[in-house]
């Protein structure tokens, strides 16, 4: 089955502030993680400010494309709840190269009471595999839900 055009996507959940999806973060790497059958996908490339060595993307900021697409499979699964990553483990197969075409995809590999175990992986544009990782989200109760986004959300504070 073709992929949808890019404008007819369904994506997932994206917060304003976000580093990694954030649509009001000047710094945010502005990933759109959509649905595609039973995993989550996201078309990317790693802006240079996001580098470690050369044109190599940090190890961080790849830890954390995998970790925001791992939870965007988590909410696709479990929409109307909000998980927090409670452990995370990447393998580095290869540099991810700043700047060039990459394809990130995330599954859900099980649901048992709060937990759930997600993998995930990065690709470059010929589907070589560039990271890998695998790990334990869970869902939050409403109370802390609440306390959580509301927290997450609030305006910076300011002096002066």
């Amino acid at each position: 089955m073709p992929e949808a055009p890019a404008n007819e996507r369904p994506y997932t959940v994206r917060a304003r502030g976000c580093i990694a999806c954030g649509t009001e973060n000047p710094f945010s790497l502005g990933l759109r993680p959509y649905r595609d059958g039973d995993k989550v996908v996201c078309e990317l490339r790693i802006r240079r400010e996001f580098r470690g060595y050369s044109n190599v993307a940090h190890g961080g900021t790849t830890c954390m494309v995998l970790d925001e697409i791992m939870g965007a499979a988590a909410s696709v699964t479990l929409p109307e709840t909000v998980v927090a990553t409670v452990r995370l483990s990447v393998d580095y197969a290869r540099p991810v190269r700043v700047e060039e075409p990459l394809r990130g995809e995330a599954w859900v590999v099980s649901h048992e009471g709060r937990d759930l175990t997600i993998e995930g992986r990065l690709l470059d544009e010929e589907g070589t595999l560039l990271a890998r990782a695998n790990g334990t989200f869970r869902t939050l109760s409403s109370e802390r839900a609440k306390e959580f986004v509301t927290r997450s959300t609030r305006p910076e504070a300011t002096s002066g």
